[in-house]
């Protein structure tokens, strides 16, 4: 939405402050290590903003925070975001403190959930109870019928079976090469010979700290498939077909990969190293059972650039992980952007990254951002602000957390 900073509080109190999907569902990220939980205990009412809310003076929330004049622009505003990923909520606290919100779809799920209602539409009219499973069965159906088995095959697909009772949905290992005893990850050459001319190619740079590395990304059956590479060599495969398990225990074989070491084991994300690949990482979806997105990397480019290694090798990744650092703006105020995961097996009850901005190689000041509860496999999306107009560098110098 134009002119609005998604996933923070745009009207009301707390007004600028950012807003966290967390792994106890979301909230407010105040200063310091003060957050608000956005559920039933803290919310004591709560509506979408919409046309709606400006015909009735004396029940609207959203006319009470935000005044006439302020509501009709909004809403305005809001009728532009039908077609959009984000959606306004205005919010009344149980202590009455009041606040409108603007957030991504996907926190919008987060929020309903926590508060434990069935999802208002955003045209205001009554709740109505989604049905993933359907949804996600005529996903897959459609995407079956559309792509047909020849894509499916170039997407590395087999439907083959390692287990009677475990379905493959995609092989892992066909994009390996055997050599002297060796596997190591395919170059782009050889990807392009074995699945055809991608739909969709990028070139862009991943920022870690304050160096930049360039990447190619092939993307394959409408973005489903996306294979990145550095230096001309088969980094990371993003899969974002959803799949449902059995159990977590057959997950590397429906990629046909080994059963590793397991290193996040949550109810958000599995993830499991040395299988064959560097690792295989999941995140699960709203359904049970069902796996969202795979990540699966044959080596560890995206955690350290600096020093790469392939297949299965190195050390484990540290505990409080840096996965990607960018700089983005809202129009008016710039941020570092990244992510942290929680490689561990302990909820940090505090997470704070610190960062150096610079004007070429020249310091000109620092900035930061936290979270709290970030429980293990919890990723972290932070956004630290940009204060000093001059700054065209930044270095990711520290994550701390307890």
């Amino acid at each position: 939405m134009r002119g609005m900073t998604k996933n923070s509080v745009v009207a009301g109190d707390y007004k600028g402050r950012g807003i966290v999907c967390g792994a106890k569902g979301p909230f407010i990220n105040l200063k310091g290590s003060k957050t608000i939980f956005l559920n039933k205990q803290n919310i004591k009412r709560y509506e979408p903003v919409t046309k709606e809310s400006t015909k009735d003076e004396s029940s609207s929330l959203s006319l009470e925070i935000l005044g006439a004049e302020l509501l009709s622009s909004i809403c305005a505003l809001s009728e532009s975001s039908q077609k959009t990923d984000e959606f306004l909520v205005a919010v009344e606290f149980i202590d009455e403190s009041k606040c409108v919100i603007n957030i991504d779809s996907r926190t919008y799920r987060c929020f309903v959930n926590a508060m434990l209602e069935e999802i208002p539409s955003k045209s205001g009219s009554a709740p109505q109870k989604k049905n993933h499973t359907l949804t996600i069965a005529l996903i897959i159906a459609g995407v079956a019928i559309m792509l047909g088995l020849s894509s499916m095959i170039a997407a590395g697909n087999s439907l083959s079976s390692t287990d009677s009772d475990v379905k493959q949905v995609f092989d892992a290992k066909r994009f390996l090469v055997e050599e002297d005893g060796v596997a190591r990850p395919k170059t782009m050459e050889e990807v392009v010979a074995d699945l055809g001319e991608p739909q969709k190619s990028e070139d862009w740079n991943y920022q870690f700290g304050a160096s930049e590395y360039p990447v190619k990304s092939l993307s394959y059956h409408d973005g489903n498939y996306v294979y990145d590479f550095y230096e001309g060599t088969l980094a990371r495969i993003q899969i974002f077909i959803p799949a449902t398990f059995s159990s977590k225990d057959t997950i590397p074989q429906m990629y046909n990969l080994d059963s590793g070491h397991v290193v996040a084991d949550t109810p958000a994300a599995y993830r499991i190293e040395n299988c064959g690949v560097h690792d295989l990482w999941c995140t699960y979806g709203d359904e049970e059972n069902t796996i969202d997105i795979a990540y699966i990397s044959y080596t560890n480019f995206f955690d350290n650039p600096y020093d790469p290694v392939m297949v299965g090798d190195g050390e484990s990744p540290p505990s409080l992980q840096l996965l990607d650092s960018t700089t983005t703006s809202d129009g008016y105020i710039r941020y570092v952007t990244g992510h942290v995961a929680n490689n561990s097996d302990k909820t940090y009850s505090y997470v704070q990254v610190s960062i150096s901005l610079y004007k070429d190689d020249v310091l000109v000041g620092s900035t930061l951002d936290n979270a709290n509860f970030l429980e293990p496999g919890g990723i972290w999306e932070f956004n630290a602000m940009i204060l000093d107009d001059s700054a065209n560098k930044f270095k990711v110098e520290d994550i701390t957390g307890w």
